[in-house]
């Protein structure tokens, strides 16, 4: 009788704690699941910053500064740009092709431009901007050795009585001053000290300029105009370089990409987002 008369007594008592313990329990239950959710859509998140920011720019790292500045993949290069022709013929397409010297440096791919500009702004703002400064300083860097380029081909190109054009078998008394150009530029940055260029002569004093390393023509005519133009080409090439400084800085500039490189690296390694945003908490920053 004493039990029955306490829960009688005391039943809404009862009542309110174990509802209370219900609620709290159910409260708790819910923050657990939201905690994991979130910490999930975290997760997610985190891993498309990985993917489709941080590899792509190791990437081209790798793959662009640090094996052009190296000299491992070719940094300057001839180039043809189709210009159109506005003395053609009405209702007719007409180009003319020009050869000149340009880079080959290129766009990071892969990377999404929309997660790339979120993560700048709120993730790995400090990271991101010591990319975008090292890059602004290798395109500054490239730009200054594609002007050099340029400059020294059309000295060359002044400094004879040869043709200057690209080069075939059927070609006589020309030479391309833009690959002369290209082939020093080649073999400076793989630290050669002297580019690697051929001579063969042939009958009636005729002289043959080739690529040591590819083997294809680049001059073709009389034998102490040929080799003029080849030697006082390489050696322009050779003094211009050595007063621009340009060595110094693609040097200093494979240093930084290390250091780049790693910092990079360090958001692959990274486990957990510091700062919310929207993409995870469903809410504006």
């Amino acid at each position: 009788m004493q039990v029955l008369d306490l829960l009688n007594r005391y039943g809404n008592l009862l009542l309110v704690i174990v509802t209370t313990a219900y609620v709290v329990l159910t409260w708790r239950n819910v923050k657990a699941l939201q905690s994991a959710s979130l910490r999930e859509r975290e997760q997610r998140h985190l891993q498309d910053i990985k993917q489709n920011v941080a590899e792509p720019l190791i990437e081209w790292i790798d793959s662009e500064a640090l094996a052009k500045l190296s000299g491992r993949s070719p940094l300057i290069q001839v180039k043809t740009l189709a210009v159109p022709n506005p003395k053609a013929p009405l209702g007719e397409w007409s180009f003319d092709y020009l050869r000149h010297l340009d880079s080959t440096l290129e766009e990071a791919r892969g990377v999404s431009s929309a997660l790339l500009t979120h993560t700048r702004q709120v993730h790995f703002r400090t990271q991101l901007l010591e990319l975008e400064g090292f890059e602004r300083t290798v395109r500054q860097a490239v730009s200054e050795c594609v002007a050099l380029a340029r400059g020294c081909a059309d000295r060359s190109a002044s400094s004879t009585t040869l043709l200057r054009t690209a080069m075939d078998d059927r070609v006589t008394n020309a030479a391309d001053s833009d690959s002369l150009v290209e082939i020093c530029l080649r073999d400076i940055l793989l630290g050669r000290p002297k580019p690697y260029i051929g001579f063969q002569s042939f009958g009636a004093g005729e002289l043959q300029v080739r690529d040591g390393f590819s083997g294809r023509i680049i001059a073709k005519g009389p034998e102490g105009v040929a080799r003029s133009w080849a030697e006082n080409g390489v050696a322009q090439v050779q003094d211009e370089w050595a007063k621009s400084g340009l060595g110094r800085k693609m040097q200093a500039l494979l240093e930084d990409a290390a250091g780049v490189r790693r910092t990079l690296e360090a958001i692959q390694f990274t486990y957990a987002l510091l700062e919310d945003c929207e993409y995870v908490a469903g809410r504006k920053t």
